[in-house]
C-alpha cells in the first residue's frame, strides 16, 4: 500500500463544492497556512494536510466545472 495518494487519483468521496466556494476556500486556507512555523514540524505538517485536503477539493470543483 502506497504511503501517499497521488493527488490525480482522488478519492470517491471528496466532496464538490461550487468553484466560487473552492477558490475561496482555497484562498482562506492559504492565507491561513502562510503564518505556520516553519522550525514546528508539527505546524508544517497541519499546514500540509490542509493545503493537501483544499487542493484536492479545488481539483474535484475544477473537474465537475468542466464536465459541465
Amino acid at each position: 500500500m502506497a504511503a501517499h495518494q497521488p493527488l490525480g487519483d482522488i478519492a470517491p468521496n471528496t466532496p464538490i463544492y461550487s468553484l466560487e466556494f473552492a477558490l475561496g476556500n482555497a484562498r482562506r486556507v492559504l492565507a491561513e497556512q502562510q503564518a505556520a512555523n516553519i522550525h514546528d514540524e508539527r505546524a508544517m505538517i497541519s499546514a500540509a494536510v490542509a493545503l493537501e485536503i483544499t487542493l484536492r477539493e479545488l481539483i474535484v470543483s475544477l473537474d465537475a466545472k468542466s464536465a459541465a
